[in-house]
Protein backbone atom coordinates (compact mmCIF):
# COMPACT_ATOMS: atom_id res chain seq x y z
CA UNK A 1 0.00 0.00 0.00
CA UNK A 2 2.80 2.38 1.22
CA UNK A 3 4.52 1.66 -2.41
CA UNK A 4 1.50 2.08 -4.36
CA UNK A 5 1.32 5.50 -2.57
CA UNK A 6 -1.79 4.72 -0.34
CA UNK A 7 -0.65 4.26 2.71
CA UNK A 8 -2.87 2.96 5.79
CA UNK A 9 -4.24 4.95 8.43
CA UNK A 10 -2.93 2.00 10.85
CA UNK A 11 -0.42 -1.02 11.47
CA UNK A 12 -1.66 -3.96 13.15
CA UNK A 13 0.73 -4.50 16.56
CA UNK A 14 1.30 -0.80 15.51
CA UNK A 15 0.62 2.65 17.92
CA UNK A 16 -2.98 3.74 18.47
CA UNK A 17 -4.23 6.07 15.21
CA UNK A 18 -5.28 8.47 18.22
CA UNK A 19 -2.46 9.09 19.63
CA UNK A 20 -2.81 6.88 22.88
CA UNK A 21 -0.62 4.37 24.47
CA UNK A 22 -1.94 1.37 23.40
CA UNK A 23 -1.48 -0.74 19.91
CA UNK A 24 -3.48 -1.87 17.31
CA UNK A 25 -4.26 -5.75 18.54
CA UNK A 26 -5.29 -7.98 15.48
CA UNK A 27 -8.92 -9.20 16.18
CA UNK A 28 -12.08 -10.80 15.01
CA UNK A 29 -14.77 -8.23 15.88
CA UNK A 30 -17.91 -10.00 17.41
CA UNK A 31 -20.11 -7.16 19.25
CA UNK A 32 -19.49 -3.42 19.30
CA UNK A 33 -22.07 -1.51 21.75
CA UNK A 34 -21.35 2.11 23.13
CA UNK A 35 -20.75 2.26 26.73
CA UNK A 36 -19.28 4.34 29.68
CA UNK A 37 -16.61 4.21 32.44
CA UNK A 38 -19.26 2.98 34.75
CA UNK A 39 -20.85 0.11 32.66
CA UNK A 40 -16.82 -1.43 32.69
CA UNK A 41 -17.49 -3.69 36.07
CA UNK A 42 -20.47 -5.16 34.68
CA UNK A 43 -18.79 -5.66 31.24
CA UNK A 44 -15.84 -7.64 33.09
CA UNK A 45 -18.02 -9.62 34.70
CA UNK A 46 -20.38 -10.44 31.90
CA UNK A 47 -17.21 -11.19 29.93
CA UNK A 48 -15.72 -13.95 32.36
CA UNK A 49 -19.06 -15.32 32.01
CA UNK A 50 -19.47 -15.46 28.77
CA UNK A 51 -16.08 -16.88 28.11
CA UNK A 52 -16.09 -19.59 31.08
CA UNK A 53 -19.11 -21.24 28.69
CA UNK A 54 -17.75 -20.84 25.43
CA UNK A 55 -15.78 -23.25 23.58
CA UNK A 56 -12.96 -22.04 21.28
CA UNK A 57 -13.43 -21.76 17.63
CA UNK A 58 -11.62 -23.16 14.61
CA UNK A 59 -10.60 -20.31 12.41
CA UNK A 60 -9.62 -20.78 8.85
CA UNK A 61 -8.99 -18.93 6.26
CA UNK A 62 -11.21 -18.21 3.68
CA UNK A 63 -10.70 -15.36 1.29
CA UNK A 64 -9.34 -11.56 1.26
CA UNK A 65 -11.45 -9.39 -0.15
CA UNK A 66 -11.86 -5.16 0.27
CA UNK A 67 -14.53 -3.74 2.54
CA UNK A 68 -16.24 -0.87 1.07
CA UNK A 69 -13.44 1.70 1.82
CA UNK A 70 -10.55 -0.81 0.34
CA UNK A 71 -9.74 -1.86 3.21
CA UNK A 72 -8.07 -5.23 2.75
CA UNK A 73 -9.70 -7.88 4.61
CA UNK A 74 -9.08 -11.53 5.74
CA UNK A 75 -12.38 -13.57 5.83
CA UNK A 76 -12.75 -17.06 7.76
CA UNK A 77 -14.60 -19.98 6.78
CA UNK A 78 -18.09 -19.43 8.87
CA UNK A 79 -19.48 -22.34 10.81
CA UNK A 80 -21.72 -23.24 13.53
CA UNK A 81 -19.36 -22.21 16.13
CA UNK A 82 -18.64 -18.73 15.08
CA UNK A 83 -22.42 -18.06 15.43
CA UNK A 84 -22.71 -19.69 18.62
CA UNK A 85 -20.17 -17.60 20.13
CA UNK A 86 -21.52 -14.48 18.24
CA UNK A 87 -24.95 -15.36 20.12
CA UNK A 88 -23.47 -15.91 23.32
CA UNK A 89 -21.75 -12.70 23.35
CA UNK A 90 -24.82 -10.49 21.85
CA UNK A 91 -27.70 -12.24 24.19
CA UNK A 92 -24.83 -11.33 27.31
CA UNK A 93 -23.77 -7.90 26.71
CA UNK A 94 -26.72 -6.28 24.41
CA UNK A 95 -28.71 -5.44 27.59
CA UNK A 96 -25.28 -3.26 28.97
CA UNK A 97 -25.51 -0.53 25.89
CA UNK A 98 -29.28 -0.03 27.88
CA UNK A 99 -30.63 0.96 23.98
CA UNK A 100 -28.16 3.16 23.37
CA UNK A 101 -26.73 3.41 19.96
CA UNK A 102 -23.02 3.80 18.82
CA UNK A 103 -22.07 7.56 17.43
CA UNK A 104 -20.26 6.60 14.81
CA UNK A 105 -19.74 3.01 12.32
CA UNK A 106 -15.41 2.19 12.01
CA UNK A 107 -14.93 3.84 9.45
CA UNK A 108 -16.31 7.13 11.18
CA UNK A 109 -19.56 7.74 9.14
CA UNK A 110 -22.51 8.77 11.67
CA UNK A 111 -25.22 6.15 11.90
CA UNK A 112 -27.60 9.00 12.37
CA UNK A 113 -27.70 8.57 9.04
CA UNK A 114 -28.19 5.35 8.72
CA UNK A 115 -31.20 5.03 11.73
CA UNK A 116 -32.39 8.58 9.85
CA UNK A 117 -32.94 6.41 6.72
CA UNK A 118 -36.08 4.36 6.14
CA UNK A 119 -35.37 3.14 2.38
CA UNK A 120 -35.91 -0.21 1.60
CA UNK A 121 -32.33 -0.68 1.00
CA UNK A 122 -30.89 -0.10 4.54
CA UNK A 123 -34.02 -1.87 6.21
CA UNK A 124 -31.86 -5.05 7.38
CA UNK A 125 -28.56 -2.79 8.59
CA UNK A 126 -31.24 -0.20 10.78
CA UNK A 127 -33.38 -3.26 12.29
CA UNK A 128 -30.18 -4.84 13.61
CA UNK A 129 -29.12 -1.06 14.91
CA UNK A 130 -32.13 -0.73 16.76
CA UNK A 131 -32.45 -4.25 17.71
CA UNK A 132 -28.93 -4.40 18.60
CA UNK A 133 -26.78 -1.47 18.45
CA UNK A 134 -24.24 -3.20 15.89
CA UNK A 135 -24.76 -4.22 12.48
CA UNK A 136 -22.88 -7.08 11.37
CA UNK A 137 -24.88 -10.12 12.88
CA UNK A 138 -26.25 -13.07 11.76
CA UNK A 139 -29.79 -14.21 13.55
CA UNK A 140 -33.50 -15.30 12.75
CA UNK A 141 -34.39 -12.60 10.11
CA UNK A 142 -30.66 -11.72 8.19
CA UNK A 143 -27.48 -12.89 8.03
CA UNK A 144 -24.38 -10.44 8.37
CA UNK A 145 -21.94 -11.61 10.50
CA UNK A 146 -18.67 -12.80 8.46
CA UNK A 147 -15.93 -12.92 10.49
CA UNK A 148 -12.71 -11.07 9.58
CA UNK A 149 -9.44 -9.50 10.60
CA UNK A 150 -8.97 -6.29 8.85
CA UNK A 151 -5.33 -5.91 7.97
CA UNK A 152 -5.06 -2.13 6.96
CA UNK A 153 -6.75 0.54 6.23
CA UNK A 154 -5.67 2.50 3.48
CA UNK A 155 -6.11 6.48 3.14
CA UNK A 156 -7.97 6.26 0.30
CA UNK A 157 -10.37 3.59 -1.29
CA UNK A 158 -8.07 3.80 -4.53
CA UNK A 159 -5.14 2.27 -5.58
CA UNK A 160 -6.67 -0.40 -3.81
CA UNK A 161 -3.68 -3.01 -2.40
CA UNK A 162 -3.35 -6.13 -4.95
CA UNK A 163 -4.54 -9.18 -2.95
CA UNK A 164 -3.18 -11.68 -5.64
CA UNK A 165 0.00 -11.62 -3.93
CA UNK A 166 -0.91 -12.33 -0.38
CA UNK A 167 0.03 -16.10 0.91
CA UNK A 168 -3.37 -18.02 0.59
CA UNK A 169 -6.20 -17.27 2.62
CA UNK A 170 -6.25 -21.15 3.61
CA UNK A 171 -2.94 -21.04 5.06
CA UNK A 172 -3.97 -18.85 7.91
CA UNK A 173 -5.37 -21.20 10.48
CA UNK A 174 -5.79 -21.31 13.86
CA UNK A 175 -7.85 -21.44 17.12
CA UNK A 176 -9.17 -18.30 18.72
CA UNK A 177 -9.57 -18.85 22.20
CA UNK A 178 -9.73 -15.92 24.31
CA UNK A 179 -12.38 -13.71 24.35
CA UNK A 180 -11.84 -9.65 25.48
CA UNK A 181 -13.43 -6.26 26.24
CA UNK A 182 -11.38 -3.76 24.40
CA UNK A 183 -12.24 -0.28 23.68
CA UNK A 184 -12.30 1.16 20.09
CA UNK A 185 -10.16 3.76 18.38
CA UNK A 186 -10.37 5.21 14.50
CA UNK A 187 -11.08 2.85 12.10
CA UNK A 188 -12.22 0.22 14.19
CA UNK A 189 -8.41 -0.31 15.79
CA UNK A 190 -8.56 -2.31 19.20
CA UNK A 191 -5.88 -0.37 21.36
CA UNK A 192 -7.50 0.02 24.76
CA UNK A 193 -7.66 -3.39 26.71
CA UNK A 194 -9.80 -3.91 30.05
CA UNK A 195 -9.48 -7.64 30.03
CA UNK A 196 -8.91 -11.47 28.01
CA UNK A 197 -10.24 -14.14 29.11
CA UNK A 198 -9.70 -17.68 27.48
CA UNK A 199 -12.43 -19.34 26.40
CA UNK A 200 -12.89 -22.61 28.70
CA UNK A 201 -16.27 -24.20 27.28
CA UNK A 202 -16.41 -27.68 25.97
CA UNK A 203 -13.84 -27.99 23.23
CA UNK A 204 -12.41 -30.62 21.39
CA UNK A 205 -8.41 -30.02 19.93
CA UNK A 206 -7.51 -26.18 20.62
CA UNK A 207 -4.61 -24.44 18.56
CA UNK A 208 -3.28 -20.79 19.77
CA UNK A 209 -4.62 -17.63 18.52
CA UNK A 210 -7.15 -15.02 19.87
CA UNK A 211 -11.01 -13.48 20.09
CA UNK A 212 -12.11 -10.02 20.30
CA UNK A 213 -15.09 -8.41 21.44
CA UNK A 214 -15.77 -4.68 21.26
CA UNK A 215 -17.00 -2.13 23.46
CA UNK A 216 -16.59 1.61 22.50
CA UNK A 217 -15.82 3.49 25.62
CA UNK A 218 -15.60 7.17 23.96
Amino acid sequence: MRRAGNPSHFLLDGPDPDGGPGVCAPHVSIFMFAATAADLPAALRTLHEVAGAAAPVAAVGSEYAHNPHGAPELYFERSPAWFDLQRRVVAAFEPLRRGRQREFDPAGTPLAGVLGDHGATGAARRRQLLTYGYDEITDDTDDHFRPHITLAWPERAEPAVELASLPAASTARGTFDRLAVYGMSAWGTCTAPYDVVPLTGPRGRVGTGSHWLFTRSR
